[in-house]
């Protein structure tokens, strides 16, 4: 015990001095409301981003990674369902003012105001330590070489997969133990190289059938194997999607909720946050109701 509880106290030291500095012990998400249930941001271990289609699971991660790069750490994201000029585009818009038009911008059809706003983005957008992955067959193995390439030089503190059901598997004996290899592996990965993976996941159907759609832990698909290999999970929700005009007292117009199901590192709960028309740009809600 000697040797582990110098690490400890190693690794105690070590959090005092990030304390005392104003830094954040783990990798902070961007909201405040969510770090606290963290304790200080995202920290080593496998985190399950989960939800229903339409519920903003990529633009969530795209935030993630903004949020990465402004506290100085190198982000890796593999997105099996979007291209890299898509995702890039995603960047750009969270950077252009309220007023912009993403619409004109997918069309062409931009004004001189809307081109100089798009100018001024890319530019903000060009230092953002993102590295993006849109290869179309991502399995375990691949995301593993990769991931050891980027550490190795420097570029790799945090790693984000856009998502879990498109992934090769290794091994289609059933689906379930596949699930289960993959998610073993990915967790292994994060301690390897000492780094928070962040897996975005779909939630099953059965979300549809409650009460306004809430989603709740066992609508994970697969869910005994993800559930089993995750130290946090994160179910997304936006109550508008399903009618509601109200939330806990707050309108429903730009409001969305993270349900933080299972938390190794603190407590369970919710936060809400704000996020624009698009989803191009999230951030803290001022009033929480927790």
């Amino acid at each position: 015990m000697q040797e582990a509880v110098a690490k400890s106290l190693t690794a105690l030291k070590e959090r005092v001095k990030l304390f005392r500095e104003g830094k954040s012990v783990g990798i902070s998400t961007g909201l405040h409301s969510l770090d606290a249930y963290y304790k200080g941001g995202l920290r080593v271990g496998l985190h399950i981003v989960a939800a229903r289609p339409a519920m903003g699971k990529t633009s969530f991660a795209i935030h993630l990674m903004r949020a990465a790069s402004e506290s100085g750490f190198f982000a890796v994201m593999f997105s099996l369902e979007m291209t890299c000029q898509q995702i890039t585009d995603r960047f750009i818009f969270g950077e252009c003012p309220a007023w912009f038009n993403t619409d004109h911008y997918d069309m062409g059809c931009l004004t001189d105001d809307e081109m100089n706003a798009v100018k001024i983005a890319s530019q903000r957008v060009e230092p953002i330590n993102v590295t993006i992955d849109d290869n179309s067959y991502v399995d375990v193995r691949y995301i593993k070489s990769t991931c050891r390439r980027l550490k190795h030089g420097g570029m790799c503190d945090i790693v984000l997969i856009d998502y879990l059901q498109l992934m090769e598997m290794e091994d289609k004996a059933t689906r379930e133990l596949a699930v289960s290899k993959t998610t073993r592996q990915l967790k292994n990965l994060s301690k390897e190289l000492n780094i928070p993976i962040v897996l975005l996941s779909q939630l099953n159907r059965k979300a549809e059938d409650r009460a306004a759609g809430k989603p709740a832990l066992s609508d994970l698909r697969e869910s005994g194997a993800i559930e089993q290999d995750a130290d946090s999970v994160m179910l997304l929700y936006r109550p508008a999607y399903y009618g509601l005009n109200e939330f806990e007292t707050h309108s429903t117009i730009g409001l969305g909720v993270t349900y933080i199901a299972k938390n190794r590192f603190g407590k369970t709960g919710h936060i809400l946050w704000s996020h624009s028309a698009n989803m191009a740009i999230i951030e803290d809600k001022e009033e929480q109701c927790l």
